[in-house]
């Protein structure tokens, strides 16, 4: 029986390890000073015609800020359209105050984000733009981010994501910064890595330009809890990989409220594990097709949260080394423990890089906060449904 249950941990150990390793690759290359392969706009600036569509469910309170910072970045003959998905606050009132076009869109029966996105681009088939950006409704974006998406987009023909973070301000919870480093890690620091091998970008939520001619085709109307990774997985598989743009910010304030960060995080876990389910399908259909680049960001879905990684991995080498102790395998309690080291080791490395401004030394200790939270999250079952029915996240500065 010891030999047996160390042959399933050893098991275990090996694809943890895979995914650990290549977690590590990631943050390896994003640290090296290696420049990798760039996409560099052949004019910059120059563009054919835009449509702006922001989705939004009950975003009344904070839509303004996004709507005020895209006017000013807009040209004759773009298009700032939002979508007003089962609203029943002021968000349509508020988003034409300032001129932007309102589409409501009524229908309980199929809710997210992902229908108010195809009913955003159902609209423009009328007159459809020579390129198409989305933006979340609580996203803030810098001076230039929307110039530079839509020259990279124009000069290359793909879509383009840019760099989506959460900023903690100030009066957010303790543990922000902690989630905002995570989060960093997740849509910054790996992307950055896949982009030095070369290799397509995740969706990421907010900041994609997009052709037309590649998005009108896309599958969009449907309600998967990571509309956004599924969203590039389907893009790449259809030839046309994103690409990770990092010079085009956008940013979102983290949750100040324990409602809106408890809400943010199940959805978040919820949508990881829901890829994790479909992951297989996209292996197979990368491995059809000789798809090097479909392949690789099929297995980065599978690699767990940066949190959750370091515990699964831990755990596994404690099992493995008692396992040992009673007679069992030795060989994957040093497998285990080397990952573990490595991964905790380029963790710190690309938090001194990149994420000391996040999530400053003196705020580490809420590490352990953040970590009871998590396991909280899981406690709750985010394995339950991999469907989403946009909730929207509480950024009220209430209930902290």
């Amino acid at each position: 029986m010891v030999h047996l249950l160390s042959a399933i941990v050893a098991a275990m150990v090996v694809v943890l390890s895979l995914l650990g390793l290549f977690y590590c690759l990631q943050l390896l290359l994003a640290i090296l000073p290696v420049r990798g392969r760039e996409l560099r706009p052949m004019v910059y600036g120059e563009r054919g015609r835009l449509a702006v569509i922001i989705p939004a469910h009950d975003e009344g309170e904070g839509i303004l800020p996004i709507l005020s910072m895209l006017k000013g970045q807009l040209r004759p003959g773009d298009k700032l359209v939002v979508v007003a998905d089962n609203c029943s606050d002021d968000t349509a009132a508020q988003a034409r105050s300032v001129g932007a076009i309102v589409v409501e869109r009524r229908d309980e029966a199929r809710r997210g984000k992902g229908y108010a996105l195809d009913f955003g681009i159902r609209y423009l088939e009328s007159d459809s733009p020579d390129m198409v950006v989305f933006f979340d409704a609580d996203s803030m974006i810098e001076a230039d981010t929307l110039d530079v998406l839509v020259s990279h987009c124009y000069s290359s023909g793909r879509p383009i994501q840019g760099k989506h973070v959460m900023l903690s301000v100030e009066g957010a919870r303790i543990d922000a910064p902690v989630a905002s480093f995570g989060h960093l890690v997740k849509n910054d620091v790996r992307l950055l890595g896949l982009r030095k091998l070369g290799l397509p970008s995740h969706i990421t939520g907010s900041g994609i330009a997009c052709p037309w001619v590649v998005i009108r085709d896309a599958d969009l109307a449907h309600s998967h809890a990571a509309e956004d990774k599924k969203l590039g997985l389907d893009l790449t598989q259809a030839g046309h990989p994103p690409y990770y743009c990092r010079e085009a910010s956008i940013w979102a304030a983290a949750p100040f409220s324990a409602e809106g960060t408890r809400t943010q995080r199940e959805r978040w876990e919820r949508g990881h594990l829901s890829l994790v389910r479909i992951a297989p399908q996209y292996l197979r259909a990368a491995l059809r097709k000789r798809d090097l680049g479909l392949f690789m960001l099929a297995l980065d879905i599978a690699v767990p949260p940066m949190f959750l990684l370091i515990f699964l991995l831990a755990a596994a080498a404690i099992m493995a080394g008692g396992l040992a102790f009673l007679g069992g395998w030795v060989l994957p309690i040093w497998i285990a423990s080397v990952t573990l080291v490595c991964v905790v080791a380029l963790t710190l490395l690309a938090w001194w890089r990149y994420g000391r401004e996040v999530l400053p030394a003196r705020l580490l200790p809420f590490l352990v906060h953040f970590i009871w939270s998590k396991i909280a999250v899981y406690s709750r079952g985010p394995f339950r449904s991999s469907t989403s029915q946009w909730i929207r996240t509480d950024r009220s500065r209430t209930g902290n």
